[in-house]
Formats: C-alpha cells, sequence, structure tokens
C-alpha cells in the first residue's frame, strides 16, 4: 500500500488487487480477475490524468503524509 500512495501522491492512476487496505481509496482501481484487470488498465491509460485532476485524491495523500502520521507519535514519545 505504501508504493500506491507513492503513485497517487504523483497523480499516477493505479490499478492494484483488491487489497483489503486499498479497497476504499480515491483513485485506485482494484481488480481480481486478469480480464478486468486489464480492462481497467486501459481506462486508465485513456485518462491518464483523472486522478492528478481529483481533489479528492490530492486530499486522501495529503492527510497520509508521514509529518501528519508520524506527528502523533512523535508528540507521544516527549
Amino acid at each position: 500500500p505504501l508504493k500506491v500512495l507513492e503513485y497517487l501522491a504523483m497523480g499516477k492512476p493505479v490499478v492494484a488487487t483488491p487489497l483489503r487496505e486499498i479497497l476504499a481509496w480515491p483513485g485506485v482501481a482494484t481488480a481480481g480477475e486478469p480480464e478486468d484487470f486489464a480492462a481497467k488498465i486501459d481506462a486508465a491509460l485513456a485518462a491518464p490524468d483523472a486522478v492528478a485532476d481529483d481533489e479528492g485524491v490530492r486530499e486522501f495523500v495529503a492527510a497520509a503524509a508521514w509529518e501528519k502520521t508520524t506527528q502523533p507519535l512523535i508528540e507521544r514519545l516527549r
């Protein structure tokens, strides 16, 4: 899932197997069958800027930034 966040941060569309951790993530298309996977790759290639232009994806990535996810831990350690 970490690599998926990196791709989303770069504005790249993502097609992945349906991992529980990423099923609800915006900008990620999941597919369990080869034919469906290929179709979703074709759809992503047809609209390569869809993820980069999606405000919901940008907000999701910003909320998952290391600074935001590690800050509570750092504060507890102080």
